[in-house]
């Protein structure tokens, strides 16, 4: 079987789940742990080693360089964990140009997070959770430092870099993967968690209390964020919608994020 990316239109997920032995679950679950613990562990390792690296050529001080090298590589080395399994078991990843019919889809990808967001934070507020918090994640805290510069080289890995390696991971490979012995509704649910999961190191690089309120309801947000795009890509069978949604919606977050310091 090809292992390299499929790109033709027929190409879609499978149509029906059928259940499947115990071991074969127990190993779908193994790899999909596998998988999500590389994947949270990118940032740090990457991040560490990056930093140990500018400590001996002397550029230890620029942070905002070193944070903005160690996050590209990390990011890369998503899309390299899912590339490199996928080559050990392939597994249907059809991506392709969102058509006509799937617009609206990369529309719904962008806004309902967004609105869901909202509701969080409604919520959270009405019972007080947070009150008083900040979740500052990486890019808020080294952004401070020069927000045009590094806002825009945001706004630009999140389109071409972030959005293609997480959705790479998460949706193609994992969700794949746990898709075939347990269906999409559980797959959905439990890429999810994984996803969240991956993203608080960033809280954390920030200066924020990663068991605060505050980076809980960030992380929820960011959960709900990958149930949006996990359902995506099982309506649409295509790769391409969830990237394209999921790197809009990032850049949309990061513009305001520039036009709310200027």
């Amino acid at each position: 079987m090809a292992t390299s990316l499929q790109t033709d239109t027929t190409t879609r997920l499978p149509d029906r789940f059928a259940g499947t032995p115990l071991a074969s679950r127990l190993r779908a679950l193994g790899a999909a742990a596998a998988l999500l613990v590389l994947g949270t562990l990118a940032a740090p390792l990457v991040s560490g080693g990056v930093g140990l690296l500018a400590d001996a050529l002397g550029h230890g001080d620029d942070l905002v360089r070193t944070y903005a090298v160690s996050g590209t590589l990390a990011t890369l080395s998503l899309a390299a964990i899912a590339l490199a399994y996928r080559r050990v078991r392939p597994l249907p990843m059809p991506v392709r140009v969102p058509d006509g019919r799937e617009w609206p889809w990369v529309v719904v990808g962008i806004l309902a997070p967004l609105l869901g967001a909202v509701v969080l934070q409604l919520g959270a507020a009405a019972l007080g959770v947070g009150a008083g918090e900040t979740a500052t994640s990486g890019i808020g805290r080294f952004a401070a430092t020069n927000p045009v510069l590094f806002y825009s080289l945001a706004i630009l890995s999140a389109l071409f870099v972030v959005a293609p390696a997480e959705e790479l991971l998460y949706r193609g490979v994992v969700q794949g993967r746990l898709r075939e012995e347990f269906g999409p509704a559980v797959a959905i649910g439990l890429t999810s968690l994984g996803f969240g999961a991956g993203h608080v190191f960033s809280y954390v690089v920030g200066g924020s209390d990663p068991l605060s309120g505050a980076v809980a309801i960030a992380l929820a947000t960011i959960v709900l964020g990958g149930v949006v795009l996990g359902v995506l890509y099982e309506r649409t069978g295509n790769l391409g919608v969830t990237i394209v949604a999921h790197g809009l919606s990032n850049a949309l977050v990061l513009t305001v994020s520039l036009a709310a310091v200027l």
